[in-house]
């Protein structure tokens, strides 16, 4: 029976050989099955996000808003008419810079557009809202290596060296990009939050600040947020919130370092960082003293996500409205009534007010006896408030106020004056003329900041550089990043003199 060539012997032969192929079918159309599934789910991916880019999402999204924002800026005071003609002339005014701005944020930066928000995130069992066009952030520099380079003079710093094919789909990718993270220690990054008046804010708006920064060697990512009426202050704040996180978790899959972000705000996103930032610290606050002010129930004020605001390395402000009760009225002349500052802002001033939140931490302070003797310098990182002394749309001495009750209340805080500056010099005006004061002052604060010397959170993990300082080895990181250079081609004027003078002359902000 057990012979060669019998009938069983080939019988069991034919069973093996058939498995055999039955298995290497099995295998194949499995792997084949696993490609397309997996192209399948990109497919969906791809679809689900350039679905928030189509004319058709922003057609009607404009129809579901324009007729509220119409109705409320016809209901209130008509200044808005006149501001919206000197707009177009400013426009027109610095029209070819804005086509130079233009060239760089469609075609020729290393930008790619990226949810911070998961698109679940709306359901009722977490109290989010649903994930839409303006959850999206902007990450400039992924695909930009870096060599480091010594400038002949005993300081090292990196300079840009080559540009990498991302895996990813362009400007709207949902890959990952030539970086590979674990791989060593990643760039600085700054978040910049861009301005609008609350209304007309969008993310390209921050293009010539990472123009300038990308080169130099920081991963910017500038988020974009809801604007009224889709949204209110508050929700503006909680976008941020998300939007910080997401760059905290994710930055270095983009060839970022989650330990060394700065946020950086201009204008409304001034206010909207520092509303961040305090609540973060109440938050912190609250919990340390298992209490809360009966002035600010801690419901009220709660971000949901885990960070902590001394994870952020430092905060730089411009042209912020920061006590925004004084500023309602300022907001009236400029062309938004009173009603509709209510109304942006939740009926309730105060709790979106910076300088009233630093005053509820100061006091929360207080009443923190016994061993915590807590201040804001123990929860908040450290502080830059720039303001330009022409600003008409929000007064330079409101700058002043807030940097006097930031450094009463304890925080560690600088301040810089920009010399008949306007609202909107530190990103527009200044840069388009090849001015980048403001440029310079973010990258040396980043600089200061994110320095191995620079005061670190008691909650992040210490880094390899901060193992070396401690050893006595390696350099300093503000000396291992490139001085500011304003000789590379990206700093030299967009704009002619005469015609941003112009366009200063009409600006309407």
């Amino acid at each position: 029976n057990g012979e060669s060539g019998s009938p069983q012997e080939k019988t069991r032969s034919h069973n093996a050989t058939a498995g055999a192929h039955h298995r290497a079918s099995s295998a194949t159309t499995n792997a084949f099955g696993t490609y397309f599934a997996r192209r399948h789910r990109n497919k969906r991916r791809k679809h689900r996000i350039h679905r928030y880019f189509t004319l058709r999402y922003h057609v009607n999204l404009i129809v579901q808003n324009a007729p509220k924002l119409v109705s409320l800026l016809f209901h209130g005071t008509p200044r808005w008419l006149f501001k919206l003609i000197r707009l177009l002339v400013f426009v027109m005014a610095l029209l070819p810079g804005f086509v130079a701005f233009a060239y760089y944020y469609f075609w020729s930066a290393d930008r790619i557009a990226l949810p911070y928000k998961k698109e679940d995130s709306g359901d009722a069992n977490d109290g989010g809202e649903p994930r839409t066009s303006r959850h999206f952030a902007d990450v400039y520099g992924s695909r930009t290596v870096s060599t480091r380079h010594n400038d002949g003079h005993g300081s090292s710093y990196d300079r840009q060296y080559s540009s990498m094919p991302t895996t990813g789909t362009g400007t709207t990718g949902t890959g990952t990009t030539g970086y590979e993270p674990g791989g060593g220690d990643g760039k600085p990054v700054v978040i910049f939050l861009t301005g609008g008046a609350f209304i007309i804010g969008y993310k390209m708006w921050g293009a010539l600040l990472a123009r300038v920064l990308v080169p130099h060697g920081v991963l910017v990512i500038i988020p974009d947020y809801r604007n009224f009426p889709q949204a209110n202050v508050g929700e503006m704040v909680e976008d941020v919130d998300e939007a910080i996180q997401w760059t905290l978790d994710n930055c270095d899959s983009y060839g970022g370092d989650p330990q060394r972000v700065v946020v950086v705000g201009q204008s409304a996103g001034a206010h909207l960082g520092s509303c961040v930032l305090l609540r973060k610290a109440l938050d912190e606050l609250n919990e340390a003293t298992k209490e809360t002010p009966p002035t600010v129930p801690l419901e009220s004020n709660h971000l949901r996500t885990q960070y902590k605001a001394r994870d952020i390395r430092g905060f730089m402000a411009a042209s912020g409205p920061y006590n925004i009760t004084a500023m309602q009225d300022i907001f009236h002349k400029h062309g938004l009534d009173r009603n509709i500052v209510s109304l942006m802002f939740g009926n309730n001033l105060n709790r979106h007010s910076p300088t009233h939140l630093v005053e509820q931490c100061q006091r929360l302070c207080n009443r923190a006896d016994g061993p915590l003797s807590l201040s804001l310098d123990d929860v908040l990182p450290p502080f830059c408030i720039v303001h330009g002394t022409a600003d008409k749309t929000v007064p330079f001495p409101g700058a002043e106020e807030y940097t006097s009750c930031l450094r009463d209340a304890g925080v560690r805080v600088t301040s810089k004056n920009y010399v008949g500056w306007s609202h909107t010099d530190p990103i527009i005006e200044a840069p388009m003329n090849g001015d980048h004061t403001f440029h310079r002052d973010v990258y040396d604060c980043v600089r200061q900041w994110t320095s191995v010397g620079g005061r670190t959170s008691s909650s992040r993990r210490p880094s390899s550089n901060d193992e070396k300082a401690k050893k006595g080895e390696g350099d300093d990181d503000s000396s291992m990043m490139m001085t500011f250079d304003e000789s590379l081609p990206v700093c030299k004027p967009i704009c002619w003199g005469t015609l941003v003078s112009a366009g200063r002359f009409c600006n309407p902000f």
